[in-house]
């Protein structure tokens, strides 16, 4: 094979290469700038994506927590003012606690009245301490009496 010193163009060749060369050149040129938009936009998509994905499973976890009925977190404050929301009942005549626990069960339903109970505990007596959680439901437990 010659040499490229070796080779003898015309002028007319040479014009011709050069003329592509600089086609050749533009064109690189213009896909470089192409494949520049084409990353920024990319990057911009990925970005839009991620945040879009974070929001969502950020608002899912909520729907989540609330869907699992996970109680709502109380201040100090909010926390000693349901203390004065205890009903004591005791029976007329005198029995076990277990047996008041029962016939209270059988007389009312919390879910039926829409109580929110925090906590029955039995007393050394016959009687019961019911906890609610605001005073709404205390003032319905004490009105079934």
């Amino acid at each position: 094979m010659k040499e490229l010193s070796q080779i003898n163009f015309s002028e007319e060749s040479f014009s011709t290469v050069v003329r592509l060369l600089k086609v050749v050149i533009e064109k690189s040129e213009k896909l470089e700038s192409e494949n520049d938009e084409m990353k920024k936009t990319l990057g911009q998509i990925q970005q839009h994506v991620k945040n879009s994905f974070t929001s969502k499973r950020y608002d899912s976890t909520k729907i989540e927590n609330a869907k699992m009925g996970e109680p709502e977190k109380k201040s100090y404050v909010e926390t000693l003012k349901n203390r004065n929301n205890v009903v004591l009942i005791n029976p007329k005549k005198q029995q076990q606690s277990e047996k008041t626990k029962k016939d209270l069960k059988k007389c009312i339903n919390p879910a039926e009245l829409n109580l929110n109970l925090s906590e029955v505990k039995m007393t050394n007596g016959a009687g019961l301490l019911i906890g609610c959680q605001d005073g709404g439901s205390a003032a319905k437990l004490k009105s079934e009496k």
